[in-house]
Order: structure tokens, then sequence, then C-alpha cells
């Protein structure tokens, strides 16, 4: 299922590799309603984002945290990074509260503030959260397969 949900991410067909072309999402929700953004309320786990001899990636890349918890990134190296989710890969019903959730980190949309300051770290509530799997990149370095799978229980 993960390497499924990864080759969707990356536009790829699971079985052979070769590129797919996504269907478009739903029309987006408007700006001006929606929830209120919810703090982290449990455990906060820390996911490092860095450029190595195994190059950019998260690690981990594939983390399971309870519905409330929190995911801290952490910047080690390889900057610049950010977290951004695609919208063709959340839980139905996700959007809205993701949005509103990022907003306290001063995100645009589905996708933190590029970060670019080593050691520097922000953390993503996952209160309120459709139960499910939320595949995330790097924006900065998608090409280069940066992403990962956020499961929320």
């Amino acid at each position: 299922m993960r390497q499924a949900a990864l080759s969707a991410l990356l536009g790829l067909c699971a079985a052979c590799q070769s590129p797919v072309t996504a269907t478009p999402a739903s029309a987006a929700v408007a700006a001006t309603s929606g929830p209120a953004a919810q703090p982290v309320r449990g455990t906060v786990h820390t996911v490092r984002m860095l450029l190595d001899n195994d190059g950019y990636r998260f690690e981990p890349s594939y983390l399971t945290v309870m519905q409330g918890d929190g995911v801290r990134f952490a910047m080690i190296s390889g900057v610049p990074h950010n977290v951004a989710f695609d919208e063709q890969f959340i839980p139905p019903g996700s959007r809205t509260q993701l949005v509103a959730n990022l907003s306290l980190l001063g995100a645009r949309d589905l996708a933190s503030p590029v970060v670019v300051t080593l050691d520097s770290t922000f953390t993503v509530s996952t209160t309120g959260l459709v139960r499910g799997e939320y595949l995330f990149y790097c924006a900065p370095h998608r090409s280069l397969n940066m992403h990962g799978v956020i499961t929320v229980r």
C-alpha cells in the first residue's frame, strides 16, 4: 500500500514506474470559512529533514501517530526544506482542517513556509484531522524524491 501511495504521489504507475496522469482535485474550499486551527494535544514526534549519503530525505519517512499528536519537522542539513501535502493524496474531508492547522505556521494552503536555517523546527498538529494516510513532500526537493507518509489513527 505504501509503495503504491508513494508511486501515486510521484505520478508513477506502481507496477511499472511509468508516468501516469492524475485526475484534477475538486474545487478549492473557500478561504473565508472553515474550522479553527487546532493545537497539538498529544505526543510530539520528530521527523528530521536532511541531506546525507542517502540523498535528500525525511527520517523517518513513514510515521504513524494518534489523532491529536504533533509532528515536529527539524532542519538538519540540505537547506532549504518545507513540508507540503498534495490534496490528491490526503483523506477526503481533511483539507480544510489541515489548512487551518498549517496556518499556525504562517503556511499558505497545504504547504509550510520554506525553512533555510539549520536547527530550526516547526510542528504540524494532527488534531481534528480525518484518520488516514497523508502523503507529504519537500517542495524544493520533490523531484529528488524527498517525500513521506504520516498515518493518523
